[in-house]
């Protein structure tokens, strides 16, 4: 994703002009998109994280392309020809009068003085075509400023993603965030909120720090706003900020700490400051949960911190374990180890630099479970060994004496014997009762679970999906209970604790995703004194009390 938002930065903006065009001294300079294409690329290579602020530096780079492409035209060649003229226009008049000539020199000195051209022919190209108000528009919708939820509303464009997505995204991944920015952030000019989810949050993080900040005004004085060319009603047409009229400056300077003074000089393209806040400590806990946006997230805010990670990768609800840890790995600056060359003779002169020394890392295990009964522990490991079997589970402390229920019931009697198991535990604890259901799938179930062979009967599956999970479901699983009982589906049931629960239909979490398993790991570990499990298939059963191995 992170390359996917970088080249859907550096595309061709919305609405953008694929030509610009501007005369000078009677001369049709024009730029096609090949070429505007070629300087935005080379633009945004040099811009490294403030392509808001490089409006200025486009506005250079632009002028530079005109004025070569003004010079192959042969644009000073005639303007030097017309001075040439000019000049014998003036000498003929003179001598006409019976004056004398000109010298060679003076001729485009007096031809400047009456048309107002000052300085040399590049410097009046520049002026002349700043001036102009088709190169203004341009540049305004050509380089505009945006803001990352433009970015990212834009790629709701199916043709705009898939070319952002390169070969990184395939097409069915383009169709269906292309749909789903769509419906959610609505056109540019929608009136109404966005709706965001906490992945969208990193990704607008992502294009912040891509983007930057607009630029500022510099702390400096400056013209006032009728003396300012560029000043249109009070706005700079070329950075959108406020013009004021700062005619008057005080005599004295304000007294500055250092760390003031500090912040000033990392102040990086047009006098932008980063505002993005770095922390002494940060503190991750559930890290498990995070994706590899989310760590770029907080790796750029902790670049100088020191941090405390706890986290649990059986319990994880992220796929790509792997990916997770080197984009956590990343944002603590951990860097993977060089590879050691045994070639001699080399050249002391290419030695790369010697890196600073790494911070001290210190990793510490919990091989204690303090959470849940032996009897109760020993379902969750059975678990834990199919969603990762190299894991180690923690070791229970505290017995109950207490065996965990499995039932095998009928798909249909699902709802009524989860709540015939809530009645029973009412009478048994005195706490908190959880009645942990399945998520409410409102699209297709992901495929390559592995714990689909647990599922013996072949309707057991359909059945235990048949019954509805939604929000309005759950309601009236939990009417006519006390307020200690919670109905909740497996995800917000994470984090939690209950003295009691119940879990309905594990075969139907553990093959809702690719990580049904550890979902339904985190599940069956809520509990502090009793477990009640109810299935439709015997193989899970068998799977969660141990009678028999799984196939």
């Amino acid at each position: 994703m992170a390359r996917v938002l970088r080249r859907a930065v550096t595309d061709h903006p919305p609405g953008a002009p694929d030509e610009l065009r501007v005369v000078h001294k009677g001369v049709v300079v024009r730029l096609d998109r090949a070429r505007l294409d070629r300087l935005r690329a080379d633009l945004h290579r040099r811009s490294r994280g403030s392509v808001n602020a490089a409006r200025a530096r486009a506005a250079e780079a632009l002028l530079d392309a005109l004025w070569e492409r003004y010079s192959a035209l042969g644009g000073p060649e005639d303007a030097a020809r017309a001075q040439e003229a000019d000049a014998g226009l003036w000498n003929a008049l003179l001598a006409a009068d019976g004056l004398a000539a000109l010298d060679e020199g003076d001729a485009p000195a007096a031809r400047r003085a009456r048309s107002g051209d000052r300085g040399t022919p590049r410097e009046q190209f520049d002026a002349r075509v700043r001036e102009q108000p088709e190169f203004t528009r341009f540049l305004l919708a050509w380089w505009p400023l945006r803001r990352p939820l433009d970015v990212l509303r834009s790629l709701g464009e199916p043709d705009r993603l898939r070319r952002a997505a390169g070969r990184d995204l395939d097409r069915d991944a383009v169709a269906r965030l292309a749909e789903a920015w769509a419906a959610a952030l609505g056109p540019s000019d929608s009136a109404g909120e966005p709706v965001l989810t906490y992945q969208d949050i990193a990704l607008l993080d992502e294009l912040d720090a891509l983007l930057g900040s607009p630029p500022r005004p510099p702390a400096r004085r400056r013209a006032a706003a009728e003396d300012d060319p560029f000043a249109v009603d009070g706005v700079n047409i070329l950075t959108g900020e406020q013009v004021a009229d700062d005619a008057w400056e005080p005599e004295l300077q304000e007294l500055t700490t250092s760390i003031e003074r500090l912040e000033q000089a990392r102040r990086v393209d047009d006098e932008v400051v980063e505002e993005r806040p770095e922390y002494a400590h940060i503190v991750v806990d559930e890290a498990q949960d995070l994706s590899p946006m989310q760590w770029r997230m907080l790796g750029r805010r902790g670049r100088h911190a020191s941090w405390t990670i706890v986290e649990d990768p059986a319990q994880s609800a992220w796929e790509d374990l792997d990916a997770a840890r080197e984009a956590m790995d990343a944002a603590l600056g951990v860097e993977k180890p060089a590879r050691s060359s045994s070639r001699r003779g080399r050249s002391p002169s290419r030695r790369r630099p010697r890196k600073p020394a790494a911070r001290a890392r210190y990793e510490y295990e919990l091989t204690t479970n303090y959470r849940n009964s032996t009897e109760i522990a020993a379902v969750a490991s059975r678990v834990l060994a199919l969603a990762l079997p190299d894991a180690r589970p923690a070791r229970a402390v505290r017995t109950s004496g207490i065996d965990p229920v499995v039932r095998v019931v009928p798909g249909p009697e699902l709802i009524s014997s989860a709540r015939a198991a809530v009645a029973e535990l009412l009478t048994q604890v005195e706490g908190t009762i959880g009645l942990i259901v399945p998520l409410e799938l409102r699209d297709r179930p992901e495929e390559g679970q592995t714990a689909l062979p647990l599922t013996d009967a072949p309707d057991a599956g359909e059945q235990a999906g048949a019954a509805s999970w939604s929000a309005a479901d759950r309601a009236r699983l939990a009417a006519g209970f006390p307020e200690r009982v919670q109905v909740l589906d497996v995800l917000e049931a994470k984090g939690l604790e209950f003295d009691a629960a119940v879990i309905v239909a594990p075969e139907t979490v553990a093959a809702q995703s690719p990580r049904g398993l550890r979902v339904l790991y985190v599940a069956v570990s809520r509990a502090t004194q009793r477990l009640t499990v109810l299935t439709t298939s015997p193989q899970w059963r068998d799977a969660l009390t141990g009678g028999r191995p799984a196939e």
